[in-house]
């Protein structure tokens, strides 16, 4: 049953509105900010990332979730990495994870299924790109294998709409990650496949800044925007608690979530490593 959050935990609710309100107030000046569904503002660059990848070896995601340091650039890795390849449910060898504008393919697994592939960014026109790839070839595919680290909310946004209106299935796959707003493009699968073995977290949007503007106005937008983005994972069938975990978690930090809470959130239908394509 989903829980109602108006009734069930108003307290909280109100805790993570104040403390997003002192961050707004406090956090190094009161900015104009770019709202979570909103495209990012002409005057702000695109969505900026190291052009390199930090390995970072931690343990794997496990029922205790937990944050762990995080800075844009730095990847989570098991002991795993080196000693075994990585490899999607089709069989092929999983492509290495890329940073900058997603790459994206159309595949057909070894037994003949067509899917789409995305690796990398999700930035400004990727949901476009996507939706032409899948007109190209006919809309096809069945399933969206992913492996990001993040970009534009509103661009992940627009992907899980593209899904979920295709009725297509996503999937994070062995050891591949889908952190920030990658999350929100997995909400859209009618089957959310997460390998136990994937890394799947949150944290708090990192919002676009302009000239300054009236502090009322600030707490209004950040309070319709975090409404507006608890009403969009209802929508898709996910408990809008999930954002807590996001509210909760400093941008240098990543919230990574556990298999058993994937499940209970439902942002994730299945959790498995034996993952069959059809």
């Amino acid at each position: 049953m989903t829980m109602n959050w108006v009734t069930e935990a108003p307290d909280t609710i109100l805790v993570w509105f104040f403390r997003i309100m002192l961050a707004l107030t406090f956090g190094g000046g009161v900015a104009d900010v770019t709202g979570y569904f909103d495209p990012p503002p002409n005057s702000v660059a695109e969505y900026e990332r190291p052009r390199t990848i930090e390995p970072h070896t931690v343990s794997p995601p496990t029922d205790d979730s937990r944050a762990i340091p995080y800075k844009p650039g730095m990847v989570p890795v098991t002991d795993l990495e080196a000693d075994e390849p990585r490899s999607l449910p089709t069989g092929e060898a999983a492509p290495e994870l890329s940073v900058g504008t997603m790459k994206l393919s159309f595949e057909r697994s070894k037994t003949g299924v067509p899917y789409l592939l995305g690796v990398g960014d999700i930035g400004t026109g990727t949901a476009e790109m996507v939706k032409r790839l899948d007109q190209k070839h006919n809309e096809e595919a069945r399933y969206f294998i992913i492996h990001s680290l993040g970009g534009w909310v509103h661009e992940a946004v627009e992907l899980a709409r593209h899904f979920r209106g295709r009725e297509l299935k996503v999937i994070v796959p062995d050891r591949a990650h889908c952190l920030s707003a990658c999350t929100l493009a997995l909400t859209g699968g009618t089957e959310r496949v997460v390998y136990p073995t994937a890394w799947v977290g949150l944290h708090q949007v990192t919002l676009a800044s302009r000239k300054s503007r009236p502090v009322r106005s600030t707490y209004r937008k950040a309070q319709h925007d975090t409404a507006q983005m608890m009403v969009f994972l209802e929508t898709m069938g996910i408990d809008p608690m999930v954002w807590r975990w996001a509210l909760q978690t400093p941008p240098d930090e990543m919230y990574m979530i556990a298999p058993s809470d994937l499940l209970k959130s439902r942002l994730a239908t299945i959790v498995s490593n034996n993952i069959r394509m059809r």
